[in-house]
């Protein structure tokens, strides 16, 4: 499904082709002959495309059609605030950041009945929410992509349903004409999350606040690019957001905590789920908070149902529902990342999982070796994408994440603790606090110490898409002569 969404993406046809053409596979496949299979893939194929090319079919009164000299009409537009509102910094200013649900658009002081979503940059300090039904004054534009990147700023916002920024100066006019309009469980969310970010503010430093809310909450407004550039250079830049790794630490926490209070083994897979499920809604029901615990549930349901759990089908289950859902998840890079990442590192446990067991009896040297094939695996799964995307490429990542992983593992759940020691045990929050200052510095001079390393990074220049496709080609075919080298048949499932 993953191949028709790209071609929905950059293929010749309409979704009216792909739809019948889907049909038709579908039909040829429903006798039972040696291609049936293969004609149901092709139909899967299809299926993506059409549902890709479905997204964009948009209503003729959507914003996304406002023409140019329109959209330098527009004066006003009013609409519901569909998102939690975020303050950051900037040059010009504190400014609140938050989408908007369109109802109506002001063109030279006529109102015409609009739908869509738009980004919303307002720099007054006028308290707004989640649920807000507002009328706002300002200046509406299309997001501004550099020629000299890849990366389309527009197109980011455009996946996401977003299709022009609004900007409220600090002279415009704001009205807010109701309040407590939106989802009353994704209301209560947004305070569980301010709530989280108080705590966390009251008893750490502005910079340690900002980097655990990245890593616990996926927020990262607050994060400076010079905090942000230290981690990338190690390659450790993705424990600055919330990952398929941090579902893992908080699963096994609370799986961990379930075993020892001897609950039957299917109530702590029910438990554990609900439990990946409620963190979705604290953080605030981000896409990449649902992919993970969608991940994580998919494997804990097999373990649940007593079915014999294959991680593989578990990982290409999960991609298929999130591709359903919302077939653009496909472009987002943080998918890209997280999954081939948890691929590559399924078939390193397959591959190297036996040697291990029959060549190392000593359980240090194991874990070492272990660690640092993981840390080298998921190095060469992932740098075709971040040289791609980032134009760096960082060797040192192979050693840094070793010890870099497990300390911010251990951020993630001090910081956890933190929050609730000081919703039910203030009087303790203290020693929490300092615990986990000590972890998250030591964390930040290790990393910086990395980065320090000769020739641990080096910028590249920007490489064409074939040679990235080339590397991936050639990274394939070695996993599958490895495979075929060292596992006999029915070893993949665990």
């Amino acid at each position: 499904m993953g191949l028709g969404i790209f071609l929905g993406r950059y293929g010749p046809w309409s979704w009216p082709v792909w739809s019948i053409l889907s049909g038709v596979f579908i039909i040829l496949s429903l006798p039972r002959t040696r291609v049936s299979v293969f004609l149901l893939c092709l139909s899967l194929v299809c299926l993506g495309a059409f549902s890709y090319q479905n997204v964009y079919l948009l209503p003729s009164d959507h914003i996304g059609f406002l023409s140019y000299k329109d959209q330098k009409k527009t004066k006003a537009i009013e609409g519901t605030i569909d998102s939690d509102v975020q303050i950051k910094p900037t040059t010009f200013g504190t400014k609140q950041m938050f989408e908007l649900q369109i109802i109506r658009v002001n063109l030279n002081d006529n109102w015409h009945k609009a739908t869509g979503r738009i980004l919303v940059n307002c720099y007054q300090l006028q308290k707004l929410g989640y649920g807000d039904h507002v009328v706002l004054e300002g200046t509406l534009y299309k997001a501004f992509s550099s020629p000299l990147s890849r990366f389309s700023y527009q197109q980011y916002l455009e996946d996401h349903g977003l299709f022009f920024i609004f900007s409220v100066g600090k002279r415009k006019t704001i009205k807010v004409l109701s309040s407590n309009n939106g989802h009353s469980w994704l209301s209560f969310s947004f305070k569980i999350r301010h709530k989280f970010k108080t705590i966390l503010a009251q008893y750490l430093e502005p910079q340690e606040t900002s980097m655990i809310q990245a890593m616990v909450l996926g927020d990262r407004s607050f994060l400076t690019k010079d905090i942000y550039a230290l981690f990338s250079k190690t390659g450790t830049s993705h424990i600055l957001a919330i990952s398929g790794m941090n579902m893992t630490l908080i699963a096994s926490i609370v799986l961990f905590i379930l075993k020892v209070l001897r609950l039957p083994r299917k109530g702590q897979f029910v438990l554990a789920s609900l439990f990946l499920f409620a963190y979705a809604i604290l953080s605030g029901w981000t896409a990449s908070v649902v992919r993970s615990v969608l991940m994580a549930i998919v494997i804990l349901s097999s373990f649940c149902l007593e079915y014999e759990v294959d991680t593989a089908n578990s990982l290409g289950f999960a991609a298929l529902i999130l591709f359903l859902l919302n077939p653009l998840n496909l472009f987002d890079i943080g998918f890209q990342l997280s999954f081939i990442c948890v691929a590559i590192i399924i078939y390193l446990n397959v591959l190297l999982g036996p040697l291990l067991n029959q060549f190392i009896k000593a359980r240090i040297l194991k874990y070492l070796v272990q660690a640092l094939s993981v840390s080298l695996v998921a190095w060469v799964g992932i740098s075709g994408i971040i040289v791609y995307e980032y134009d760096i490429i960082s060797p040192v990542a192979i050693i840094a994440n070793i010890p870099i992983v497990p300390l911010a593992d251990l951020v993630i759940a001090l910081s956890l603790g933190l929050v609730a020691v000081g919703l039910f045990c203030p009087w303790l929050a203290v020693a929490f606090a300092c615990t986990l200052k000590a972890v998250f510095n030591f964390t930040l001079l290790l990393t910086s110490w990395f980065a320090q390393i000769p020739y641990g990074y080096f910028y590249v220049h920007h490489l064409n898409g074939w040679y990235i496709f080339f590397y991936y080609l050639i990274l394939l075919g070695g996993m599958a002569i490895l495979k075929k080298w060292l596992i006999k048949p029915g070893d993949f499932t665990r």
